[in-house]
């Protein structure tokens, strides 16, 4: 279907709305792309440390985070640093990162969490993987062998270069921060 239009103003913006909407479709389009190109699975080697040793495993398809587990029992003290032993070593590929995080249940119901949360693995660590964890309730807690008590998040990082420039450009934020939204 055609449609003729007699003005030509009218008829040079009805194209340059074609040509925007066209515009737009594509970079959607492209988004699209980008991001089914970014959720491929990659592979990550993983050495076993100890007879203990689980693979760090996801409880849903739709989750993010990978479980990690202990390969021991250990004693959390109350109001003591305690560096669990996964029993694993892992080797990221270039431009990929590690945030370990620790599990809401295990902070929500004993008071138990990460103390450099989030814990990050660079590309170039292929150490085991040991969380501090500290207790913050006044009870022991037992943290037994197996027990999943973190979880890592994989992570695409760019490398970027920065800039030195006099001015930033302006933003609706600019510096408000800290609760600034409520």
């Amino acid at each position: 279907m055609s449609v003729f239009v007699s003005n030509p103003k009218i008829s040079k913006i009805l194209i340059l709305f074609g040509l925007l909407a066209l515009f737009i479709k594509i970079k959607s389009l492209i988004f699209i792309i980008e991001r089914l190109a970014l959720n491929k699975n990659i592979d990550i080697n993983i050495v076993l440390l100890n007879n203990n040793a689980k693979i760090p495993s996801k409880q849903h398809e739709l989750d993010i985070g990978y479980d990690i587990f202990s390969s021991n029992e250990f004693e959390l003290i109350p109001n003591k640093v305690t560096f669990i032993e996964t029993g694993i070593s892992i080797q990221l590929p270039a431009g990929c990162g590690g945030f370990i995080l620790p599990r809401s249940g295990l902070a929500s119901k004993y008071s138990i969490t990460s103390i450099n949360s989030p814990g990050l693995i660079d590309p170039g660590y292929t150490g085991e993987i040991k969380v501090p964890l500290i207790n913050h309730s006044d009870e022991t807690y037992y943290l037994k062998n197996n027990e999943r008590f973190a979880q890592l998040v994989l992570i695409n990082v760019n490398s970027v270069n920065f800039k030195i420039v006099d001015k930033l450009d302006e933003s609706m934020r600019s510096d408000k921060g800290f609760g600034s939204t409520g």
